[in-house]
């Protein structure tokens, strides 16, 4: 895997500013980093498992702050419609 960046009209700068950037886009690093020194299986399979335990945790939390937006929005748009006021609904946040 090879990554190139064409350098114009001498702009170093710029050309080491996208090479960066297709470093960083590429997760070159982040593989470099994971391969500098050997993880055990066990090591690894602890990781995993408490990554998946997070992602749990979050996906509930965006659940549930999904089902208390909706609520929300169902009340503006009922009291709307009861009391037949036209206004425009504004975002709380």
């Amino acid at each position: 895997m090879a990554i190139k960046v064409d350098v114009k009209d001498n702009k170093i700068e710029l050309a080491l500013r996208k090479f960066k950037r297709k470093v960083k886009d590429s997760g070159l690093l982040l593989e470099l980093r994971e391969r500098e020194f050997y993880t055990k299986p066990s090591d690894t399979k602890r990781v995993k498992k408490s990554k998946a335990k997070l992602r749990i945790k979050y996906d509930k939390l965006r659940r549930e702050r999904e089902r208390k937006l909706k609520g929300f929005w169902t009340f503006c748009i009922y009291s709307l419609y009861l009391f037949k006021i036209k206004y425009t609904i504004t975002i709380p946040w």
